[in-house]
């Protein structure tokens, strides 16, 4: 797959893409549900998880709410949701905006030393 290709993922009001950066690396963007606490972006995030687990993908993503809207989750419950998925923060970037990264499998990094 050609750096910068996407991939559309949907489910009802929700709706996602993955942007290929590097071999089996793919950048989580657009992330939005416009009908809220219907269980659209659980379904959504269900069917992204599942592709990037049959491709063995890395995945990334900066956590970002949109507007102010008390219907609309926070970057603390953004953060969260996530991490039900495998998403850990990933240290690199301490300060805001908050990344994650979910490695193949949901599983996290074991460093070795």
């Amino acid at each position: 797959m050609p750096v910068g290709s996407t991939v559309k993922f949907s489910y009802e009001s929700a709706s996602a893409k993955l942007i290929y950066l590097a071999p089996r690396i793919m950048s989580l963007r657009d992330v939005e549900s416009r009908e809220k606490r219907k269980g659209h972006a659980r379904g959504l995030m269900d069917r992204v998880v599942q592709y990037a687990n049959n491709l063995d993908l890395t995945l990334l993503l900066v956590v970002g709410a949109y507007g102010h809207d008390p219907e609309m989750m926070n970057n603390h419950q953004l953060e969260r949701f996530y991490g039900e998925y495998g998403f850990v923060r990933e240290e690199i970037y301490p300060k805001k905006p908050v990344h994650m990264i979910r490695y193949p499998g949901g599983r996290s990094r074991v460093i070795s030393s």
